[in-house]
Protein backbone atom coordinates (compact mmCIF):
# COMPACT_ATOMS: atom_id res chain seq x y z
CA UNK A 1 0.00 0.00 0.00
CA UNK A 2 1.18 3.25 -0.55
CA UNK A 3 1.91 5.43 1.89
CA UNK A 4 4.33 8.03 1.13
CA UNK A 5 6.02 10.22 -2.03
CA UNK A 6 9.46 11.37 -1.36
CA UNK A 7 9.70 14.10 -3.71
CA UNK A 8 13.70 15.36 -5.31
CA UNK A 9 13.28 19.33 -5.46
CA UNK A 10 15.31 20.80 -8.17
CA UNK A 11 14.34 19.90 -11.76
CA UNK A 12 11.52 17.42 -9.79
CA UNK A 13 9.37 20.33 -7.92
CA UNK A 14 10.76 23.68 -9.64
CA UNK A 15 12.57 23.57 -13.17
CA UNK A 16 15.87 24.92 -11.08
CA UNK A 17 18.70 23.12 -13.02
CA UNK A 18 19.56 25.92 -15.43
CA UNK A 19 19.70 28.45 -12.68
CA UNK A 20 22.17 25.90 -10.51
CA UNK A 21 24.28 25.34 -13.67
CA UNK A 22 24.52 28.66 -14.22
CA UNK A 23 25.97 29.81 -10.79
CA UNK A 24 28.40 26.84 -10.92
CA UNK A 25 29.36 28.43 -14.38
CA UNK A 26 29.88 32.13 -12.90
CA UNK A 27 31.76 30.98 -9.84
CA UNK A 28 34.25 28.84 -12.27
CA UNK A 29 34.72 31.51 -14.22
CA UNK A 30 35.37 34.10 -11.71
CA UNK A 31 38.10 31.83 -11.65
CA UNK A 32 39.23 31.81 -14.83
CA UNK A 33 37.85 28.20 -15.26
CA UNK A 34 35.25 27.98 -18.27
CA UNK A 35 33.56 25.13 -18.40
CA UNK A 36 31.49 23.27 -20.30
CA UNK A 37 28.07 23.18 -18.64
CA UNK A 38 27.31 19.55 -20.43
CA UNK A 39 30.38 18.80 -17.90
CA UNK A 40 28.41 19.26 -15.11
CA UNK A 41 25.73 17.03 -15.53
CA UNK A 42 27.06 14.43 -13.66
CA UNK A 43 27.02 16.23 -10.31
CA UNK A 44 22.89 17.04 -11.21
CA UNK A 45 21.01 15.14 -8.05
CA UNK A 46 24.41 14.88 -5.96
CA UNK A 47 25.91 17.25 -2.96
CA UNK A 48 26.87 20.78 -3.47
CA UNK A 49 29.97 18.94 -1.33
CA UNK A 50 30.84 16.48 -3.17
CA UNK A 51 31.21 19.06 -6.60
CA UNK A 52 33.27 21.50 -4.81
CA UNK A 53 35.59 19.21 -3.29
CA UNK A 54 36.13 17.87 -6.91
CA UNK A 55 36.56 21.35 -8.51
CA UNK A 56 38.42 22.53 -5.52
CA UNK A 57 41.19 19.58 -5.79
CA UNK A 58 41.30 19.73 -9.46
CA UNK A 59 41.60 23.60 -9.79
CA UNK A 60 43.19 24.62 -6.43
CA UNK A 61 40.79 27.09 -5.45
CA UNK A 62 41.88 29.26 -2.23
CA UNK A 63 38.65 29.06 -0.78
CA UNK A 64 37.22 26.17 1.46
CA UNK A 65 34.65 23.97 0.13
CA UNK A 66 31.81 25.67 2.47
CA UNK A 67 32.96 29.07 1.36
CA UNK A 68 32.41 27.71 -2.29
CA UNK A 69 29.12 25.95 -1.31
CA UNK A 70 28.08 29.65 0.08
CA UNK A 71 28.35 31.02 -2.85
CA UNK A 72 26.87 29.29 -4.63
CA UNK A 73 23.65 28.87 -2.11
CA UNK A 74 23.96 32.96 -2.24
CA UNK A 75 23.34 32.84 -5.97
CA UNK A 76 21.06 30.19 -6.12
CA UNK A 77 18.92 32.42 -3.88
CA UNK A 78 19.34 35.28 -5.41
CA UNK A 79 18.55 33.88 -8.33
CA UNK A 80 15.32 32.23 -7.71
CA UNK A 81 14.27 35.88 -6.17
CA UNK A 82 14.42 37.24 -9.60
CA UNK A 83 13.11 34.16 -11.54
CA UNK A 84 9.41 34.08 -12.45
CA UNK A 85 7.85 30.79 -11.47
CA UNK A 86 9.82 28.12 -11.78
CA UNK A 87 7.34 25.42 -10.43
CA UNK A 88 7.51 22.12 -12.39
CA UNK A 89 3.31 21.80 -14.29
CA UNK A 90 1.68 19.31 -12.80
CA UNK A 91 3.72 18.87 -9.31
CA UNK A 92 0.77 21.89 -7.05
CA UNK A 93 -1.92 19.69 -8.40
CA UNK A 94 -0.44 16.16 -7.16
CA UNK A 95 0.78 18.07 -4.11
CA UNK A 96 -3.00 18.25 -3.51
CA UNK A 97 -4.54 15.14 -4.85
CA UNK A 98 -1.86 13.13 -2.30
CA UNK A 99 -2.78 15.39 0.89
CA UNK A 100 -6.76 15.10 0.12
CA UNK A 101 -5.54 11.45 -0.13
CA UNK A 102 -4.15 11.19 3.30
CA UNK A 103 -0.41 10.10 1.51
CA UNK A 104 2.23 11.33 3.89
CA UNK A 105 4.98 13.37 1.93
CA UNK A 106 8.81 14.63 2.15
CA UNK A 107 10.95 16.31 0.34
CA UNK A 108 14.27 14.55 0.24
CA UNK A 109 16.93 16.70 -1.53
CA UNK A 110 20.96 17.13 -2.11
CA UNK A 111 20.29 20.71 -1.79
CA UNK A 112 20.83 22.88 1.58
CA UNK A 113 18.03 22.97 4.13
CA UNK A 114 18.35 26.67 3.96
CA UNK A 115 17.62 26.69 -0.24
CA UNK A 116 14.85 24.13 0.09
CA UNK A 117 12.96 25.82 3.05
CA UNK A 118 13.41 29.05 0.75
CA UNK A 119 12.08 27.13 -2.34
CA UNK A 120 9.12 25.73 -0.06
CA UNK A 121 8.46 29.40 1.10
CA UNK A 122 8.30 31.21 -2.13
CA UNK A 123 5.80 29.11 -4.04
CA UNK A 124 4.26 28.43 -0.28
CA UNK A 125 4.02 25.02 -0.51
CA UNK A 126 5.35 24.14 2.52
CA UNK A 127 2.00 22.67 3.87
CA UNK A 128 2.40 19.63 1.56
CA UNK A 129 4.94 18.41 2.84
CA UNK A 130 5.31 16.18 6.33
CA UNK A 131 9.08 16.91 6.57
CA UNK A 132 12.62 17.69 5.11
CA UNK A 133 15.35 16.31 4.55
CA UNK A 134 18.72 17.92 3.00
CA UNK A 135 21.35 15.26 1.42
CA UNK A 136 23.77 17.38 3.75
CA UNK A 137 22.11 16.40 6.84
CA UNK A 138 22.68 12.69 6.07
CA UNK A 139 26.14 10.51 6.50
CA UNK A 140 25.82 9.63 2.44
CA UNK A 141 24.30 12.21 0.23
CA UNK A 142 22.93 10.71 -3.36
CA UNK A 143 23.67 8.30 -5.49
CA UNK A 144 23.78 6.53 -1.69
CA UNK A 145 20.22 6.14 -0.26
CA UNK A 146 20.76 7.80 2.87
CA UNK A 147 18.22 10.98 2.07
CA UNK A 148 15.79 8.54 1.14
CA UNK A 149 16.02 5.92 4.04
CA UNK A 150 15.80 9.27 6.61
CA UNK A 151 12.72 10.39 4.57
CA UNK A 152 10.95 7.20 5.32
CA UNK A 153 12.26 6.94 8.63
CA UNK A 154 10.45 10.39 9.35
CA UNK A 155 7.51 9.82 8.23
CA UNK A 156 7.20 6.47 9.83
CA UNK A 157 6.87 4.42 6.98
CA UNK A 158 8.84 1.41 5.39
CA UNK A 159 10.69 2.24 2.70
CA UNK A 160 8.64 -0.58 0.21
CA UNK A 161 5.62 2.25 0.94
CA UNK A 162 7.14 4.60 -0.58
CA UNK A 163 7.42 6.33 -3.97
CA UNK A 164 10.48 8.53 -5.19
CA UNK A 165 10.16 11.25 -8.26
CA UNK A 166 12.91 11.61 -9.32
CA UNK A 167 14.78 13.70 -12.65
CA UNK A 168 18.55 12.48 -11.89
CA UNK A 169 20.51 9.16 -12.56
CA UNK A 170 21.94 9.75 -9.19
CA UNK A 171 18.73 10.30 -7.48
CA UNK A 172 17.15 6.92 -8.95
CA UNK A 173 20.32 5.28 -8.31
CA UNK A 174 19.66 6.45 -4.24
CA UNK A 175 16.08 5.22 -4.63
CA UNK A 176 16.81 1.50 -6.28
CA UNK A 177 19.24 1.18 -3.21
CA UNK A 178 16.96 2.30 -0.55
CA UNK A 179 14.54 -0.30 -1.95
CA UNK A 180 12.05 2.69 -3.06
CA UNK A 181 10.30 2.26 -6.13
CA UNK A 182 10.92 5.26 -8.44
CA UNK A 183 8.98 7.72 -11.05
CA UNK A 184 11.63 9.44 -13.52
CA UNK A 185 10.42 12.90 -14.82
CA UNK A 186 12.69 13.02 -18.21
CA UNK A 187 12.76 17.30 -17.12
CA UNK A 188 14.61 18.33 -20.85
CA UNK A 189 16.76 21.53 -18.04
CA UNK A 190 18.57 18.23 -16.32
CA UNK A 191 21.30 17.52 -18.71
CA UNK A 192 21.87 14.00 -20.36
CA UNK A 193 20.20 11.71 -17.50
CA UNK A 194 19.48 8.51 -18.88
CA UNK A 195 16.43 7.62 -15.94
CA UNK A 196 17.38 3.75 -16.54
CA UNK A 197 17.12 2.87 -13.14
CA UNK A 198 13.14 4.16 -13.15
CA UNK A 199 10.05 1.67 -12.44
CA UNK A 200 8.21 4.53 -14.85
CA UNK A 201 9.38 7.36 -17.24
CA UNK A 202 7.23 10.47 -17.39
CA UNK A 203 7.60 13.21 -20.05
CA UNK A 204 5.55 15.55 -18.50
CA UNK A 205 4.64 15.54 -14.16
CA UNK A 206 0.86 16.10 -15.16
CA UNK A 207 0.92 12.56 -15.99
CA UNK A 208 2.15 11.45 -12.29
CA UNK A 209 -1.77 10.58 -11.09
CA UNK A 210 -1.73 8.81 -7.25
CA UNK A 211 -3.24 5.46 -9.07
CA UNK A 212 -0.19 5.64 -11.00
CA UNK A 213 2.23 5.78 -7.61
CA UNK A 214 -0.39 3.28 -6.26
CA UNK A 215 -0.01 0.84 -8.92
CA UNK A 216 3.93 0.91 -8.37
CA UNK A 217 3.84 -0.02 -4.66
CA UNK A 218 1.08 -2.54 -5.35
CA UNK A 219 2.87 -4.17 -8.68
CA UNK A 220 3.85 -8.04 -7.35
CA UNK A 221 7.83 -6.88 -9.80
CA UNK A 222 10.36 -6.52 -6.86
CA UNK A 223 12.94 -3.79 -7.22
Amino acid sequence: MLKAVLFDLDGTIIDSEPMHTAAVVKILEDRSVRPDPSDLDRYIGISSTVMWRDMRDAHGFSESVDELKALQLNLNIEMLGKAGSILVPGVLELLRDLRAQGIRTAVASSSARDYIETVLARYGIAVFFDTVVSGEEVPRGKPRPDVFLRAAELLGVEPKSCVVLEDSDNGLTAAREAGIRAVGFRNPNSGRQTLSLADRVVDDMRHVSVGLLRSLVDSESAI
